[in-house]
């Protein structure tokens, strides 16, 4: 019985792979035979006779949990519990392997190129045929005949599962996003899509992943870049799930050793996936969305930062790199921080337009110290700076989550750094320290205050009495899920004429309820200890106004009264606005100075 199985479900891959091979070949000449939606009569016939062979109770379906990883790869040491377990699970299966000298390099990140190659290879596991031939005519401007990507990913664009950018390349040179490959996978497994109106063109995808529960039980928004061991988590997830074996998987996630009971595992759960590669569909990001490894745009030159954990930070540090006596190609770098920072989980040199050069991971053999990162980008064509020319690189880091090695309020700062090049005529091979300079500071996080405004009138007439609104200001925060922003101190500074006096100042909400008041030292006004109930921020900004009792001297010119928040802070130097993320305590914000300035009361 075993044997008739699976030789109708090797006769079936192979008959896909035929037609595949002859679309690649000639797809000029592609017709209903070549569409991704097409499956021969003969197929579906015999795929309909395997599934009903499959529910033979004397056939057992299952993969091999084995934790090789921890013997095949020589940076093993470097994968977290979770990591062996993807990384074995796609091992065995045959779906990845390591880079020259055995190492996986679980911390660098993962271009499209490689991403479609592990994709075309999941449904054409142990079929004895590898990947289909090369395309005679290559197909995106970006991916020709001769490069080591071009058969997978064109067999990955005429199955349709991947597409151009809008123009019309491929980019296998960009790093996979979260999102895309949630897209490509959920194409590929067939996920039932649940579109909304008010949906980003990924979040469907992103929904339908949490839905099977196979999206990343960790800390990434849709735009984060993926590392080679989150690729392997992630994969693995989507290929247990489709077999029915995802809590397997998520059990040997957590490190408990899992036995394989079959040894037909490796073949039988490759033809359960080529059912559903023909109706895949294809995955990109809007060219907006994809045009830097990061997030957001750089921001340089590099200032300090708070670094959101889980997340993809701005630079750390940047340098001007200049070619004088010939082109060059940056294949290398070097950094090493001030302290030792456990919440780092990767390192990336980009350039100035945010695209990523390459990813470093902390060297052990460097520095036992765990303070140097070192990558090489040799694989990956590094970067070309022209003769004359000099371009900006700057370094990244994405952050670990917190509960899983991210910790709020570590102070991060580089010390020096450097770049190993090549001449592009010498090939001679050196290295370029960066300029010596005191780089900025910066600060891990779980959240952080986004803007501070004036929510009064940018002028009104001084009016006297008790209780009498002296400042309003609005204070919007980002915060990841389960953290909460919360005010703890301000300090206004108070401009006001001679002749206008005010007593009793207190902080309060528009709505009334919680009053604090506050103490005065000079010029300045402290209100601190702010009370949770009312210095929280939420999804929405919160505002909070100043109050006092004013008096006027009678008679007096042109009284006036300004309230101000005026000093954002720094790391060493405290700010007038001190928060908190519910973990740590800040005494600075990101803001310019002055942060907001008041009403002008006249």
């Amino acid at each position: 019985m075993k044997i008739g199985v699976f030789g109708l479900s090797f006769a079936i891959r192979n008959l896909q792979i035929a037609i595949l091979r002859l679309c690649l070949k000639i797809p000029q000449k592609r017709a209903k035979y070549c569409h991704p939606q097409y499956t021969p009569p003969v197929m579906r016939r015999l795929t309909s006779l395997i599934a009903l062979t499959l529910l033979a109770p004397s056939i057992v379906l299952a993969l091999n949990y084995t934790p090789t990883a921890q013997h095949l790869y020589r940076d093993s040491r470097t994968f977290s519990t979770a990591e062996v377990a993807g990384i074995s699970l796609l091992t065995n299966l045959g779906a990845v392997q390591g880079n020259p000298g055995n190492v996986f390099a679980v911390q660098r990140g993962l271009n499209r190129a490689e991403f479609a190659k592990i994709l075309i290879y999941l449904p054409l596991l142990k079929t004895g045929y590898g990947t289909p031939d090369e395309s005679d005519q290559g197909c995106f401007p970006d991916v020709s005949v001769g490069q080591w990507f071009t058969r997978t990913v064109c067999a990955a664009k005429y199955l349709g599962l991947v597409q151009g950018f809008p123009d019309g390349r491929f980019h296998p040179e960009r790093p996979v996003l979260y999102a895309e490959a949630l897209k490509m996978l959920g194409n590929l497994y067939d996920y039932t899509l649940d579109h909304q109106p008010s949906d980003e063109w990924f979040t469907p995808y992103v929904r339908a992943a949490g839905q099977h529960r196979t999206s990343l039980p960790i800390s990434l928004e849709p735009g984060d870049p993926l590392t080679r061991g989150e690729m392997a988590r992630l994969v693995a997830a989507f290929h247990a799930e489709s077999l029915g074996e995802l809590d397997l998987y998520r059990s040997a996630e957590q490190g408990h050793v899992i036995s394989s009971s079959s040894s037909l595992a490796s073949s039988s759960s490759s033809s359960s996936v080529a059912s559903s590669f023909s109706s895949s569909s294809s995955s990109s990001l809007p060219s907006s969305s994809s045009s830097s490894s990061s997030s957001v745009a750089l921001d340089l030159p590099s200032r300090s930062h708070f670094l959101i954990l889980g997340r993809r930070s701005q630079p750390l540090a940047d340098a001007n790199f200049f070619a004088e006596h010939e082109g060059i190609y940056v294949q290398s770098a070097t950094v090493v921080l001030k302290a030792k920072i456990t919440s780092i989980d990767a390192m990336f040199l980009v350039d100035q337009d945010g695209r990523d050069i390459g990813q470093l991971s902390l060297s052990h053999y460097l520095d036992d110290s765990d303070k140097t990162w070192k990558g090489t980008f040799v694989s990956s064509g590094g970067s070309v700076i022209s003769k004359g020319t000099q371009r900006v690189l700057a370094i990244e880091v994405r952050l670990n989550p917190k509960n899983n090695g991210g910790f709020p309020g570590q102070l991060v700062q580089v010390d020096r750094w450097s770049v190993g090049v090549r001449g592009q005529d010498s090939q001679s091979t050196w290295t370029v320290p960066a300029p010596a300079t005191v780089y900025p500071k910066h600060e891990t996080a779980q959240g952080t205050i986004t803007a501070v405004a004036n929510a009064g009138d940018t002028q009104s007439v001084l009016a006297t009495g008790t209780y009498q609104v002296l400042g309003a200001f609005s204070f919007s925060a980002k915060a990841l899920t389960g953290a909460t922003v919360r005010l703890r101190n301000l300090e206004f500074q108070v401009s006001k004429a001679p002749s206008v006096a005010v007593m009793n100042w207190s902080l309060a909400s528009p709505s009334g309820g919680t009053h604090l008041s506050c103490s005065v030292n000079g010029s300045t006004v402290s209100c601190s200890a702010i009370p949770p109930e009312l210095g929280s921020i939420g999804r929405d900004p919160i505002v909070l106004r100043l109050y006092g009792d004013v008096a006027v001297d009678q008679g007096s010119v042109n009284p006036f009264l300004q309230v101000t928040l005026n000093q954002p802070g720094s790391l060493g130097d405290n700010g007038a606005v001190h928060w908190s993320d519910g973990a740590s305590d800040y005494t600075w914000t990101e803001l310019q100075s002055p942060i907001a300035k008041g009403t002008l009361w006249k």
